[in-house]
């Protein structure tokens, strides 16, 4: 397990423990901003995005997308392109643990997990 899963982990355990005793254990607090910190601070600096795509970007697609997450990086990105099929239309971004999902599939699973929670926003 890399050390971005570990700090993942243990931040999803930490908001977990703190949910559980329904916000009134603090010590948990500190552990958990932390461990957030981490996680944001290893995917400021990485510096290759994974786009997830239903075809091959063209390598002009590929320029802008690369300079759009430079920017919004503060510094240079590199893009690698991967084939998925699933998505059915839309990207997929990711860079370390940060995810930029604007594929279909994506806006699919979001609507049926509203829709089998019984509400509607």
């Amino acid at each position: 397990m890399s050390n971005l899963q570990k700090d993942a982990r243990g931040f999803v355990d930490g908001i977990v423990d703190y949910l559980k005793t329904d916000g009134k254990r603090t010590n948990a607090l500190p552990k958990v901003q932390n461990l957030l910190m981490k996680v944001s601070d290893r995917a400021a600096k990485e510096k290759t995005a994974t786009v997830k795509s239903v075809v091959m970007l063209s390598g002009e697609e590929k320029n802008k997308l690369e300079k759009i997450l430079g920017k919004f990086m503060h510094h240079p990105i590199t893009v690698t392109n991967e084939i998925d099929t699933s998505l059915i239309g839309g990207m997929r971004i990711e860079i370390a643990d940060f995810i930029i999902d604007t594929s279909y599939k994506g806006k699919l699973e979001g609507m049926t997990k509203v829709l089998m929670k019984g509400s509607l926003v």
